[in-house]
């Protein structure tokens, strides 16, 4: 939906299937890695772990960032002060887990969760280096609708043999609480893409 609500807002649909047919490999691969991998990765980890736990394991994802830039950009090498900030960050977050008095299955299930997350984190920096680094010619709406649009469509498919297909009616702030949500991806995912450029 998010993807539809940028297509209409970009305008020109002949210049968005030009674009999108020149760049398609690209939008596809952002697709994979942004909307399918990122999304899987992230509502599998904390559908696992507490709330608490989850945000502050998804609040460390400027550490992992930081860490993949070190190593896809020359100008952006750690030094001890940083080295020092990332790895105190990671043991936080280690003792925190360690911390938790979950125990057996449970438990386990708590720490595939928490590496889950950090999964996530991981995707998301190098998708952020794959942006920032790219050299295509395309329109970041354009970019933000296909690849939410494509992913979004991949990750329905994928989602059919594990949850069917359901058709029934929801309260209208189902509706409501939809829109309101696929209006904020939109907008956010076409930001970020314009400031990773």
């Amino acid at each position: 939906i998010s993807g539809i609500l940028l297509f209409i807002y970009f305008g020109k649909p002949r210049q968005y299937l030009i674009e999108l047919r020149k760049n398609f490999k690209f939008v596809m691969g952002v697709a994979l890695l942004q909307t399918v991998l990122m999304y899987s990765l992230f509502y599998t980890g904390i559908n696992m772990v507490p709330s608490s736990l989850a945000a502050m394991v998804i609040g460390s994802g400027p550490l992992f960032a930081a860490i993949v830039a070190h190593f896809a950009f020359h100008n952006d090498k750690m030094n001890i002060r940083t080295t020092s900030g990332i790895l105190l960050g990671i043991v936080g977050i280690v003792i925190i887990n360690l911390g938790r008095q979950t125990k057996g299955i449970a438990g386990g299930m708590e720490l595939l969760g928490v590496l889950i997350l950090i999964g996530n984190n991981l995707v998301s920096g190098i998708y952020n280096v794959v942006i920032m680094k790219s050299k295509h010619q395309i329109s970041t709406i354009v970019l933000s609708s296909a690849s939410l649009g494509l992913g979004g469509i991949i990750l329905f498919l994928i989602s059919i043999p594990f949850e069917g297909i359901e058709i029934k009616s929801y309260p209208l702030e189902f509706y409501i609480s939809l829109a309101w949500l696929s209006f904020l991806s939109a907008a956010a995912f076409a930001i970020w893409f314009i400031l990773l450029k």
